[in-house]
């Protein structure tokens, strides 16, 4: 009785510690590829950058009012990467993640912005590239997405 009381609590043991290792690699995975900012983009993507500035994604938190700003609810839907491993935190801590920016539909940029312009098929596997307008549904029609799981 006792070895099975034993082999039980050792397994038990070692899946909590499995779980455990497997939540905390899904976490570094998220925290290794951070948040860059569109100014990043910019950088190799200005035909694009300079399209996305005249939309109204790229400047949608500038024009919120001041209470606006404090609150979370429209904050989460007017930054990039709110609530997310190296997304936005505050005006002050994270100002390049200000406004919906190109991260929002293409996922975190930081390990894109390090891979060498040569190694086109890293570059490509290091970014989202959105296929249709799934993405949009996210902030622009949350109450239908909501459904469409609940079917």
């Amino acid at each position: 009785m006792k070895k099975v009381k034993l082999v039980l609590l050792a397994l038990v043991a070692t899946s909590t510690a499995a779980v455990a290792l497997l939540s905390l690699k899904g976490l570094l995975a998220q925290e290794d590829n951070p948040y860059a900012g569109s100014k990043k983009c910019k950088t190799c993507h200005i035909k694009e950058f300079k399209s996305w500035e005249k939309t109204k994604h790229g400047s949608v938190f500038d024009k919120l009012s001041d209470d606006e700003k404090k609150d979370p609810e429209v904050v989460k839907t007017r930054t990039t990467g709110y609530g997310k491993p190296g997304g936005f935190k505050s005006i002050e801590e994270t100002p390049d993640l200000l406004n919906v920016g190109c991260e929002v539909c293409h996922g975190p940029a930081g390990k894109h912005v390090k891979v060498s312009l040569s190694d086109k098929e890293a570059k490509k596997a290091t970014v989202r590239v959105p296929s249709d307008t799934k993405i949009c549904i996210e902030c622009h029609m949350p109450h239908e997405k909501k459904q469409k799981k609940e079917s």
